[in-house]
């Protein structure tokens, strides 16, 4: 049985994605139809009634060739853009010798960082979803599971009593003995074993990214919604949750589900359709960051499955620089930008219509050139003298 707080909870997921998911669909249609004629899908049409693809209802005489120029000019885009990477520097947020002495450290050891976080395997995925969307999100969150593996932490020894501290009961800046108040400390006999942990970049497509479509700039977004799908296993390894059955049900993750279901033109299902057997092992979790809320003046960061169960509650909200100001743990990338729109734009809402007319001129061409190859057979009649 639901607790009072965890109705509460439920409430505030629900009332944010009922508001962040108005009018959605017509971007995701955009976001959907790039993907399909990316993939090859191309003789298709919107349905508004039903709002999905569908393919075009033509007699089997008709051809339908597809000269896939659409995916070889948006991959030359994708390759030109991959060969520069971001620049991070590491800057300091106070005007004080330790701020500074930290911003140079984290400079200086900033490439490894991104290195073992595949901050290029994250950027990989980005620019696939940003060249087809113009739109992609990479979470940077700290991963201190066991499988980062283990490191031994020595205890802290006062020099002049031979007191030992473990680490985490001292000041890391200025550690002073408790019994004596020495402030020499060297390595003790002791141990304690902590996980070593690891920096991650996670990328998350915009159909498992729900923003205000009003608000430009992520900076200024009081919350945002994170829900994707995983499989029963995953949700036990993240938040060790034993989930029994299947759990709910998400019409933006439907889409990028049916992207790894995709088949090529006139095998399987060519638009992916997954059917309910598909997701009975799966797991819709929603992820709330709420900077601001009238119900949670401090903010929090919800985690919760489609039908209700929490599996990671924090409040305050987690994610203060040491200025005080909250910020989310992403960054989001858009291919370009307009004003007064939270949603990036990309090149290939223009080239998709060309596409199309291109694939009708060859359609037409095709028909015409088998028409005329047609035998016809002439009758000459003589006249008699």
């Amino acid at each position: 049985m639901p607790t009072e707080q965890e109705n509460k909870d439920q409430e505030l997921i629900k009332s944010l994605k009922e508001r962040l998911t108005r009018r959605r669909w017509l971007l995701e249609r955009s976001w959907w139809g790039n993907i399909l004629f990316h993939l090859g899908v191309q003789w298709i049409t919107y349905d508004s009634n039903v709002r999905r693809w569908r393919q075009k209802k033509l007699s089997p005489a008709v051809p339908t060739p597809v000269t896939n120029l659409f995916r070889a000019t948006l991959d030359t885009v994708k390759s030109a853009i991959a060969q520069h990477s971001p620049r991070f520097t590491g800057m300091p947020e106070r005007d004080d010798p330790r701020s500074v002495a930290a911003a140079a450290s984290a400079d200086a050891q900033l490439q490894i960082i991104l290195k073992e976080g595949f901050f290029a395997r994250a950027k990989r995925i980005m620019l696939d979803w940003l060249i087809l969307t113009g739109n992609s999100v990479i979470e940077v969150s700290w991963d201190d599971s066991p499988e980062t593996g283990e490191v031994q932490i020595p205890f802290l020894r006062c020099v002049a009593c031979q007191t030992e501290f473990s680490p985490e009961i001292l000041s890391a800046e200025e550690p002073i003995c408790t019994v004596c108040g020495g402030q020499m400390f060297d390595d003790g006999n002791q141990f304690v074993t902590r996980t070593k942990g690891s920096i991650q970049f996670d990328t998350h497509s915009p159909f498992e990214t729900y923003l205000d479509a009003h608000i430009d700039e992520l900076a200024d977004q009081p919350c945002l919604l994170i829900i994707k799908s995983y499989t029963k296993e995953q949700v036990y390894q993240k938040w060790g949750v034993d989930i029994e059955g299947s759990e709910g049900f998400s019409a933006g993750q439907a889409y990028q589900e049916n992207v790894a279901a995709l088949a090529t033109p006139g095998v399987s299902l060519p638009l992916g359709a997954m059917s309910a057997l598909d997701r009975k092992d799966r797991v819709v979790v929603v992820r709330a960051f709420v900077k601001s809320h009238k119900d949670y003046p401090d903010g929090c960061y919800l985690v919760m499955t489609e039908s209700g169960k929490t599996l990671e509650r924090v409040v305050p909200y987690p994610w203060v620089n040491p200025m005080g100001k909250k910020y989310h743990p992403m960054v989001h990338f858009r291919f370009g930008t307009m004003g007064g729109r939270a949603w990036g734009y990309t090149p290939a809402d223009d080239l998709l219509p060309k596409q199309y007319q291109l694939n009708k001129a060859e359609g037409l061409f095709t028909l015409i050139m088998a028409r005329m190859a047609n035998m016809v057979w002439l009758r000459n009649h003589s006249r008699k003298q």
